[in-house]
């Protein structure tokens, strides 16, 4: 959902971004043939970011985080 509000919010194309994402058109596909590796270090990357920059992040505890 927060990718499909991102693409809204900077799209000048609104119709490309409701035909890109209609519900009736979603196939499923398993995350391990589609997502690579970068991606998910990246991310990663900024969820670790986020812990140790923001006010919350020091009250949780690693097993927290990781869970």
């Amino acid at each position: 959902m927060a990718t499909v509000r991102l693409r809204w919010s900077s799209s000048s194309d609104k119709r490309l971004v409701t035909d890109t994402y209609r519900t009736d058109k979603w196939i499923r596909k398993k995350d391990i043939t589609h997502i690579k590796a970068d991606f998910l270090i990246d991310n990663i990357d900024l969820a670790f970011q986020v812990w140790e920059e923001t006010p919350w992040g020091k009250e949780l505890s690693f097993d927290l985080f990781a869970n």
